[in-house]
């Protein structure tokens, strides 16, 4: 899943320059526009690629993967394996895992729904309407820092640091 690799990419980079601003404050202001420019840029295929991610509709994306698995369970060895999640929790079995990762699908659904709006609203079209002033997607579909930072960690509690013990 390339995607995750890509999001990560955008998700660091994006957060090394907002973490180097006050250390390279300075140099930073001497091209603002390419730092600005590359943000922006930055955030947008961030949000793109989560989108891509979580979204339902998507072929490739987590939930596909999870509705793939579960279609294969039985199929699945049944060698005895322990996933340790993030915050400690031992998992035993591929459903116990399976109903981990739907609750927090469930609980990023209302920040899915709006990344899925903006991809659909705004993003998914060239035109200058939607890049006119006029156009006030951060008033008409709010995303915060800290909900691109939760979809980030979800991303990467579910997908990277699930470790798997025989």
């Amino acid at each position: 899943m390339h995607h995750v690799i890509w999001a990560h990419d955008y998700f660091d980079a994006y957060m090394s320059i907002l973490d180097c601003g006050k250390e390279y404050y300075d140099e930073i202001c001497l091209s603002n526009t390419f730092f600005t420019i590359t943000r922006y840029s930055l955030i947008s295929s961030l949000l793109m690629e989560l989108t891509k991610l979580f979204d339902q509709r998507e072929q490739t994306g987590i939930p596909k993967l999870i509705d793939h698995i579960k279609t294969s369970v039985d199929n699945l060895p049944k060698t005895e394996c322990f996933v340790l999640w993030e915050d400690g929790k031992v998992v035993d079995n591929i459903g116990e895992m399976l109903l981990l990762a739907e609750e927090t699908l469930n609980e990023l659904q209302p920040v899915i729904d709006i990344l899925r709006t903006r991809r659909d609203k705004y993003y998914a079209h060239n035109d200058k309407k939607y890049f006119s002033p006029n156009a006030k997607l951060s008033e008409e579909l709010p995303i915060t820092q800290e909900n691109v930072e939760s979809t980030e960690r979800e991303l990467e509690r579910c997908i990277e640091n699930g470790t798997v013990v025989n």
